[in-house]
């Protein structure tokens, strides 16, 4: 990895991830992880990094787009100095005005990570010491998802999240009647919008004696979604629908669990007055991941220990990654995170 100084206050480094497990969305052989960091240092030369991470398919952007977006406005970042919890004008006037949502993401990720190691985030600020996790299982054959589910139980996990499709459906729901699941066990299914309306109404019925928190996306289009909420039969979560449906729409049907990838959304503490509304609304917020190395899945975090209520965050994804950049690498399969622990965590190479 080779750093980029834009300038005496902002670099940035790009960095290709090796992955364990090909992912179906990403270029080529779905092996490589293509992220970006950038550092921003304080008056002392200390950098504090944050990452830039767009999803190939799901974002409007790509890596070049952000760096190229940093370039243009990397004279006009303020200073670090003085940061605090809300941020000041200068700042909030200056992130509503990057266009870039990852890079966006990543600037604040840097904030955070300035708040975070100089102290500025007291006890009034972050609000738990641990953050609950859920454990990842992809679609599989029935007994290939009931091995995941065993497995991640054992390893602790309360909150299992399963990804479902149209042929995958069946078999996970054979393979969570099957599975011996401890008594405060919390499924989520993501569907991703695969299923039709009719196709998910006649599904419903099945998930009734399933410990189901939530569905994330069940059908293909969210003008389905009012419908499926006012009737009851299965808690229904947000994700896709919170970029392209205002959030007054999706919080007058009733949603009551919304997903949030900050990556994608565009932010982190950007994100808390959005926070805010979804919880005086009734709803609570899920933080989730987008494939991004542990800088990211740290800052993703530490913003959960920040939040007044936060149900077990996505952040599962770090068992795709091979090699990470930070030192030490991220919790990889553990159920409960120790913010101290994740604010002490540098960036692979960077100061201690």
């Amino acid at each position: 990895m080779r750093e980029i100084v834009l300038n005496e206050r902002i670099s940035f480094i790009r960095a290709s991830l090796t992955l364990t497990t090909p992912l179906s969305f990403l270029p080529g052989d779905g092996t490589r992880r293509d992220v970006a960091l950038v550092a921003i240092r304080d008056q002392k030369g200390t950098s504090y990094h944050g990452e830039i991470a767009p999803l190939p398919g799901l974002s409007v952007e790509t890596v070049e787009d952000s760096l190229s977006e940093l370039d243009s406005i990397a004279f006009s970042i303020p200073p670090l100095e003085g940061l605090s919890i809300p941020l000041s004008p200068i700042w909030t006037h200056f992130l509503r005005a990057v266009h870039c949502p990852s890079l966006r993401c990543g600037i604040e990720g840097a904030i955070l990570d300035y708040l975070a190691r100089t102290g500025a985030l007291t006890n009034s600020c972050v609000k738990h010491p641990t953050v609950e996790c859920n454990g990842l299982i992809l679609a599989g054959d029935e007994q290939a998802i009931l091995q995941e589910i065993t497995r991640r139980t054992e390893l602790g996990f309360r909150t299992l999240k399963i990804k479902i499709s149209p042929l995958s459906v069946e078999s996970t729901l054979r393979a969570l009647r099957t599975a011996n699941l401890p008594a405060n066990s919390r499924i989520r299914l993501d569907a991703n919008r695969a299923f039709t309306a009719n196709d998910w109404s006649a599904i419903e019925t099945d998930l009734a004696p399933l410990p189901i928190e939530y569905v994330e996306e069940p059908v293909t289009t969210p003008e389905g979604l009012p419908a499926i909420i006012s009737r009851g039969r299965t808690p229904i979560a947000i994700d896709e629908t919170t970029r392209d449906t205002a959030p007054e729409e999706w919080l007058r049907w009733g949603v009551r669990a919304v997903v949030l990838k900050p990556s994608l959304t565009g932010g982190l503490l950007s994100l808390l007055p959005l926070i805010s509304l979804i919880e005086r609304n009734g709803a609570y917020v899920t933080l989730s991941s987008s494939f991004e190395s542990g800088v990211g899945l740290r800052s993703l975090a530490i913003l959960a220990a920040m939040m007044d209520r936060c149900g077990p965050i996505g952040v599962d994804t770090a068992a795709f990654l091979r090699e990470d950049l930070t030192e030490p690498h991220f919790p990889r399969s553990t159920p409960d995170l120790l913010i101290p622990d994740l604010i002490s965590m540098r960036v692979f190479g960077g100061e201690r």
